[in-house]
């Protein structure tokens, strides 16, 4: 290619990516916008089976698991269909942790029950723990008659840190291969301070606990559906292309509307921009 081609090429690209660099200073418009989920395979699976995970006294985690993707909307849709996984239980109990499950056998049992994929894993820890601390508090450091308070100020008194504490792996199966196409642990925690000698509740283990694994299924779903993100768009307000003052007017009006957030006239206003002056960028 001749250099001066190259060059006629290359002018616009320059021209826009200066106009880039300039973001920094440029107005912005917030906007939703859907990120995908780290785990893309798992999001072609719509129609979900939850077989009681391991180690799971009362079901618990597995029930919280099952109630958070049932739960999941998308366009106030649920994105997921959780279907009776009782046909597949003793199956998948007995295979423990393959990695790659009996196709042909997956498939027969999955007869009826119509599952692209399932979900099982093993919690491995859900419990909570106390340990010592200090703390300052603003307490009385000086009595006076009839138990009145003289003087108070800042000192260490004794403490107790209770901490919840929940993980748990689980794996997602897919039906149609027998293989294992999501695995990952993710464990969370919760803790709260209660002191001697001071007006603090103490905190509820159980609670803690919940908290936590609230927090980890919370991070499973993040991994395998995709989710709406909250985004800052900076606008191009003007470039080179010689814009006259009507065009350079619609723009500015679209971009006022944007940060108004009437997206539906801002686009009519950079549409009216467009039609006037096709050869502009902005």
């Amino acid at each position: 290619m001749r250099p001066h081609a190259l060059a006629h090429l290359l002018a616009p690209l320059l021209a826009l990516l200066a106009a880039l660099g300039m973001y920094g200073c440029a107005p912005q418009v917030g906007m939703d916008v859907l990120e995908p989920a780290t785990a893309h395979g798992v999001t072609q699976l719509r129609r979900l089976a939850v077989v009681q995970f391991n180690n799971d006294e009362g079901g618990i985690a597995t029930a919280a698991v099952e109630q958070a993707l049932s739960s999941f909307t998308l366009g106030q849709q649920p994105y997921f269909t959780l279907v009776d996984a009782g046909i597949l239980k003793n199956y998948l109990d007995g295979q423990g942790v393959e990695m790659v499950f009996d196709t042909k056998e997956l498939r027969k049992r999955n007869k009826g029950v119509g599952a692209d994929g399932v979900v099982l894993g093993t919690v491995s820890r859900s419990s909570w723990r106390d340990e010592r601390t200090t703390k300052q508090r603003y307490v009385c450091v000086e009595w006076g008659k009839n138990d009145s308070c003289r003087k108070y100020g800042s000192r260490d008194v004794p403490c107790t840190r209770r901490t919840g504490l929940f993980s748990f792996t689980p794996k997602v199966v897919d039906v149609n291969s027998g293989k294992i196409i999501f695995s990952q642990e993710f464990a969370e925690n919760d803790q709260e301070d209660f002191c001697r000698g001071t007006d603090d509740p103490q905190p509820s283990g159980i609670s803690l606990v919940g908290a936590a694994r609230e927090r980890a299924i919370k991070r499973f779903l993040r991994m395998v559906a995709p989710h709406v993100v909250r985004v800052q768009v900076p606008l191009i307000t003007a470039d080179d292309s010689g814009m006259g003052k009507p065009t350079r007017e619609a723009v500015a009006k679209g971009v006022d509307f944007a940060q108004a957030g009437r997206m539906d006239r801002a686009c009519a206003a950079w549409s009216a921009a467009e039609a006037s002056h096709p050869g502009g960028y902005a």
